[in-house]
């Protein structure tokens, strides 16, 4: 591609809608220039498609980019089915064809995983009897969805792992904890006198991490159609711990056609693939599959050979996995 690239970061927004009219405003004092330049709308980090008519962001895009052509303008985001939906949004939408071209990145944030400090040193537990739990459950942004399992663990389990809710961005109503034990409080992890709080960044983990058997994954989105992956899942591929994913449909699968490992012999992961109810109640029965093993079981777990030859395949593969910037697709 020969044109300039004009870029419009909407991971960097702190405001979608102005930033959107304002690409609208430059197709509109630039539309002279359509054999000069290619739009670039990066949305790298987000990764849901919603199938809503109107839609604020997709509806905002047909309106910035109306006057520009669709094979000018490139959406990147981080779903690996984007083409597939954003097909399926705009057939049912009255110009049924969608103002600019897609791109999937569906491994962008494990690169920025990959940037991390993966090589922190992970402390020993001195006394596992007293400081050995048998899951973490790190929640950051307060979700229907993780409010959910967070109200099933608490009811039930709560007291036999660590878990954080820290109301990042804000509170959810009330009606999201109705009946459980779990109002939405606050939690921080305070395992060594540190606490996790609001404001550190995605590549902090809290020292409690290191003394759990497993992690229970709460993705950012449970979609049926979006496939989209965080840095909550990857990390515990970098960290070589055991984890189950609340998180989109075949989650798993996918990460096994990538190559990883899963962890058949310590549950069933065939719930991965099912709509999202029926997927959250075969997590829900894995769970009390898994919750049934003591705390200090998981210690002789990860002495396991099978076990240990799964999670440092994962954390090498997690490490080597080249990841090309979206700016290749663009030479």
């Amino acid at each position: 591609m020969n044109k300039q690239l004009k870029i419009f970061d909407l991971d960097a927004t702190s405001d979608l809608s102005n930033d959107i009219r304002a690409m609208g405003h430059w197709v509109k004092t630039n539309g002279n220039l359509k054999d000069t330049y290619h739009i670039i709308i990066k949305r790298i980090f987000e990764g849901e498609v919603h199938f809503l008519q109107p839609d604020p962001f997709l509806n905002g895009l047909q309106e910035a980019l109306q006057e520009w052509p669709n094979d000018c303008a490139t959406l990147i985001m981080g779903d690996v089915n984007l083409k597939e939906n954003i097909t399926k949004w705009y057939a049912g939408h009255e110009t049924r064809i969608a103002p600019f071209e897609c791109l999937s990145m569906p491994l962008a944030l494990l690169k920025r995983t990959q940037e991390y400090d993966v090589n922190k040193s992970i402390p020993k537990p001195k006394e596992y009897e007293q400081k050995y739990k048998k899951f973490i459950c790190l929640n950051a942004a307060a979700k229907p969805h993780r409010a959910k399992l967070l109200c099933h663990l608490v009811d039930n389990e709560g007291h036999e792992g660590y878990i954080s809710w820290l109301n990042r961005y804000g509170k959810l109503p009330e009606k999201h904890f109705a009946g459980s034990k779990f109002k939405g409080e606050e939690m921080l992890l305070d395992f060594d006198g540190a606490n996790i709080d609001k404001d550190n960044n995605q590549d902090v983990l809290p020292i409690n991490y290191h003394y759990a058997g497993f992690e229970i994954v709460q993705e950012s989105i449970v979609s049926d159609t979006s496939l989209f992956i965080t840095e909550k899942t990857w990390k515990p591929l970098f960290y070589k711990k055991v984890f189950i994913p609340h998180g989109p449909r075949g989650l798993i699968k996918w990460l096994e056609d990538l190559g990883f490992e899963s962890f058949t012999e310590l549950y069933d992961t065939s719930f991965d693939l099912l709509p999202y109810n029926e997927r959250y109640d075969g997590l829900k029965a894995q769970l009390e599959k898994l919750l049934k093993l003591g705390a200090i079981d998981w210690v002789d777990i990860y002495k396991d050979p099978d076990i240990r030859k799964k999670l440092e395949h994962n954390a090498h593969l997690a490490r080597s996995i080249h990841v090309d910037g979206w700016r290749k697709y663009f030479n």
